[in-house]
């Protein structure tokens, strides 16, 4: 009870707190398998019922918040949900395989250890030997654990109280969590105490985070508590045909946008894009204004290596890399020699005043950009909205149900089955 009103006030529970700043706030977990955790946490609590009556509603609704946090942590791009080890992983890079990565211990040596390489690596392999996953080490819990719960439990059965070993029983348990916390909030520091500054991406990735956490939990509790109907997913599967293809649209308008918005300003992205061919880098050798009046038009020409892979065909729309928003439209794709020679007219902040330099200067000439694919991930968003449409071709069966149950976190799959055979009853 303690650590579930702990967890519902930082999280801003409309009845344990106020609605949360998500840019400001976290919820760090040591890798991935304790992010599951919240998968199992709500399967346990979520519908708890034999617990006292006046401990039901903040039983309930941490079983909910954490079926949220598990389903927030799986979308794309998310802000919230913070996998300390991945985290590090993407941050920084470890000479090791991909699966030693996946130990926190293991990483934050590499990192943290003074001393060069052999004496980093080292340390590496002497903290790979303490397990930080949700489960214990077999060896831990067979010599130290077992013979103290065995003796536990025959006293239990005996109805008696043995408190020696319920304290050693608390003592190794405790020491293996705490040791697994101070990883975790030992590698929160290191990523906090990173130098480099945080990329653009992060704001407009973390107002996608608050948006979920506003109408995707927040709001289904505020209706909880004026006694409306409010829909909450079941922890086993997607019951309602709308909200499944709606959050699959989400995760995928989540993907597109945050891969998008990562690409502006990292280097080593927008490499990878080029090499991927959804990217083109060239220099600019050219630059005309071809408004008429008052209306500016700017117009590159971009030369690029003409080897170079790339997906990008006339009447394509790109955006410039480093000026989110900057987009444009390839009129014209010629070679000359051994070049790609691109003409591209500016469509989008047309002018100096959007904050990234005057698209018509002369001093853009000689300078290198790179062009990306167009963000389309507005047009995915839209379809997460029209999935909850209640017209059109299978609605019947999607939106058919006229009577919903009142409470949709109890619902079955029996449930499901009867109120499909019913409308082939009725129709």
């Amino acid at each position: 009870m303690r650590f579930g009103r702990d967890l519902l006030a930082h999280c801003g529970h409309p009845s344990h707190g106020k609605e949360r700043e998500l840019s400001r706030t976290a919820v760090v977990v040591a890798g991935a398998s304790h992010g599951e955790m919240f998968h199992y946490l709500e399967y346990r609590y979520a519908r708890a019922l034999k617990v006292p009556d006046a401990e039901r509603e903040v039983v309930n609704a941490v079983g909910r918040l954490c079926g949220w946090l598990f389903r927030e942590s799986q979308r794309p791009s998310q802000t919230l949900v913070v996998d300390v080890t991945r985290a590090l992983r993407d941050a920084w890079a470890v000479p090791a395989e991909d699966l030693r990565q996946q130990h926190l211990g293991f990483v934050l040596a590499w990192l943290t250890a003074p001393g060069g390489r052999d004496v980093r690596g080292a340390a590496a392999e002497l903290a790979e030997r303490e397990a930080v996953g949700i489960t214990l080490d077999p060896t831990l819990e067979r010599d130290a654990l077992e013979p103290h719960l065995s003796r536990w439990n025959d006293a239990r059965k005996s109805g008696r109280d043995d408190v020696a070993s319920a304290a050693e029983i608390r003592r190794v348990v405790e020491a293996e969590v705490s040791r697994r916390w101070s990883l975790a909030a030992s590698g929160w520091d290191v990523m906090q105490r990173d130098a480099r500054p945080t990329t653009s991406a992060f704001g407009e990735l973390s107002a996608i985070t608050q948006d979920e956490y506003q109408h995707q939990w927040r709001a289904s509790e505020v209706k909880r508590l004026a006694g409306e109907d409010a829909f909450v997913p079941d922890p086993e599967t997607d019951r309602l045909g709308a909200a499944a293809a709606s959050r699959f649209f989400m995760h995928q308008y989540a993907e597109e946008k945050g891969t998008a918005a990562l690409l502006h300003g990292d280097r080593i992205r927008v490499a990878r894009a080029v090499l991927a061919g959804s990217a083109l880098q060239g220099t600019i050798t050219h630059v005309a204004d071809e408004g008429v009046g008052r209306t500016t038009t700017p117009v590159w020409t971009v030369e690029a290596p003409a080897d170079v892979p790339t997906r990008f065909r006339e009447g394509a729309s790109v955006e410039v890399a480093g000026a989110p928003g900057r987009t444009a439209v390839i009129r014209r794709v010629t070679t000359r020699g051994g070049r790609r020679v691109l003409e591209v007219e500016i469509t989008g902040q047309k002018t100096g005043r959007a904050g990234f330099g005057d698209p018509t200067s002369a001093a853009l000439r000689g300078t290198t950009t790179a062009l990306l694919a167009s963000n389309m991930a507005d047009l995915t968003r839209q379809k997460s909205m029209k999935a909850w449409n209640n017209e059109g071709p299978g609605a019947w069966l999607t939106h058919g149900q006229s009577d919903p149950p009142h409470d949709r976190t109890t619902r079955r799959q029996e449930d499901l089955v009867d109120f499909v055979e019913s409308l082939g009853a009725t129709r």
